[in-house]
């Protein structure tokens, strides 16, 4: 567990940069300065507020790769599931294809990336997921985002 990283995608993907991963790996973050989602959008991630964290999962054939969509729901699934799990009582959505609402807010998400790697010629799911379970406050240019987003829809 790392206590603050940009990202635990952007480090995930440094490991894999520095050689060839033969197995999983698991970056946990306290915190992420730089969080990210779909399409780059911003990720809020204060301390000791929420989850962050990327699973790397390596995989020898492209054929595996060609499935993200359905891996993607896969892992969406199981994070409600989980969610539902640890938190009976709240109502947790999934939201087509990989955002988590509760109480109608968006409060995390979950993002797929595929990487190769040269040296074994090996493809990787790097899958971030985020969830925003403890935020007290978010900064003033979130909300007004949100009521913009809102207004949009």
């Amino acid at each position: 567990m790392k206590s603050r990283v940009t990202s635990t995608q952007d480090y995930a993907k440094q490991v894999l940069e520095k050689g060839s991963l033969g197995r999983e790996l698991l970056v946990v973050a306290n915190q992420q300065s730089a969080g990210y989602g779909k399409l780059g959008r911003t990720f809020y991630s204060p301390a000791n507020a929420g989850i962050y964290m990327t699973i790397v999962l390596p995989h020898k054939t492209p054929r595996e790769i060609q499935q993200s969509g359905l891996f993607t729901t896969g892992v969406g699934v199981a994070v409600l599931n989980a969610l539902q799990e640890f938190y009976p009582a709240l109502p947790f959505q999934l939201k087509w294809l990989n955002d988590i609402y509760l109480f109608g807010r968006k409060i995390g998400g979950i993002l797929c990336e595929s990487v190769y790697q040269m040296q074994e010629h090996s493809y990787c799911y790097v899958t971030g997921i985020g969830l925003n379970i403890n935020v007290k406050q978010f900064p003033p240019s979130l909300k007004i985002l949100q009521r913009r987003l809102r207004i949009e829809e």
